[in-house]
């Protein structure tokens, strides 16, 4: 079977052309006589399972990456308004080559101290709009599609109907593995699929 999937995030949950929803809705004869033969009722049930699990869980995803970015534009508008301070904005503007070192050392703590500061006040913004438990969510998330994602990929499709739906879930998730999961189970279900399969 395919290798494992990649993670699935909001930056790869776009879909991608998948050949094999074609491929599978326009079998050959000789594979859809094949399938007649070995199709039994229930055959692809956990396939079917996986794909309304994956459903689900890729609405969830979806959400928490529209939450995540509505967080994420928070704190950069915060930060916009509230430009992290340099050194060079906090040294005074009249310094001149006889400043003593003692007077820059003083200066210097002076910019620290001030951009520690920011960086709590930056850390409150984050706080405040829920950050860290957005990016939890998303997270989370994007574990479980990636999870279900390599489910569908293990499991073997014995149908017309199992392929199809492997190729809708490789269609929503962009996931190169499960599309290459599901032609392999496309080619298997024709009468010398095991036999190219073990060559190839």
């Amino acid at each position: 079977m395919a290798q494992a999937s990649t993670k699935i995030s909001r930056r790869n949950l776009i879909s991608s052309a998948s050949a094999v929803a074609a491929g599978a809705a326009f079998a050959t004869p000789a594979i859809a006589s094949a399938v007649t033969a070995t199709t039994t009722a229930g055959a692809d049930d956990r396939i079917f399972e996986l794909e309304r699990k994956l459903i689900v869980a890729s609405a969830r995803l979806d959400s928490a990456c529209r939450a995540l970015s509505r967080a994420e534009r928070t704190v950069t508008d915060w930060m916009r308004r509230n430009p992290k301070p340099t050194a060079y904005a906090i040294f005074p503007a009249g310094r001149t080559e006889t400043t003593s070192w003692r007077e820059l050392d003083a200066w210097s703590q002076t910019a620290k101290d001030k951009q520690m500061q920011w960086e709590k006040r930056k850390r409150t913004a984050e706080g405040n709009c829920g950050l860290a438990a957005m990016e939890a969510n998303e997270k989370a998330a994007g574990d479980e599609v990636s999870r279900l994602v390599d489910d569908l990929c293990d499991a073997r499709a014995r149908t017309v109907a199992g392929i199809t739906a492997k190729a809708r879930a490789a269609w929503r998730t962009g996931s190169d593995n499960l599309h290459y999961s599901a032609t392999e189970d496309l080619i298997r279900l024709s009468p010398d699929g095991e036999a190219f399969m073990a060559a190839a």
